[in-house]
């Protein structure tokens, strides 16, 4: 009963901190901490219990920090890469208007506003 107890504890621990890491970082981020979470879980139990590591589990140990370390180093390379600018946003004010900003959201709001009530289908 003890150990049943303990076991509880440890298990609603674990998924309390889970879940509070999982609420400071990214999903991705977490699977991959899970990851190695793993790694460090098979290692421990099996220097623990004297349980020697076979051909295909330290293959499958590799496999899982080799891809931790490609996530790793793909996520640095993403992050030095400087963001391109959006097409879609202005730069400059290229276009010759001198004066106040190209885009006046209280006229745009308001021509809007104008362009769907002289829109409507029907009138009551």
């Amino acid at each position: 009963i003890i150990l049943a107890l303990i076991n509880g504890f440890a298990f609603t621990s674990y998924n309390l901190a889970s879940t509070f890491v999982l609420t400071r970082i990214s999903v991705v981020h977490h699977a991959a901490l899970n990851c190695i979470r793993r790694i460090f879980a098979i290692i421990v139990t099996s220097i623990f219990f004297g349980i020697p590591i076979t051909a295909v589990g330290a293959l499958g140990i590799t496999v899982s920090f080799g891809g931790f370390m490609g996530f790793t180093r793909f996520k640095q390379l993403r992050q030095q890469k400087p963001k391109p600018l959006s097409s879609l946003l202005p730069t400059s004010n290229s276009g010759g208007v001198t004066g106040s900003s190209v885009y006046d959201n209280s006229t745009t709001l308001s021509r809007t506003r104008d362009s769907v009530s002289s829109s409507s289908l029907g009138t009551v």
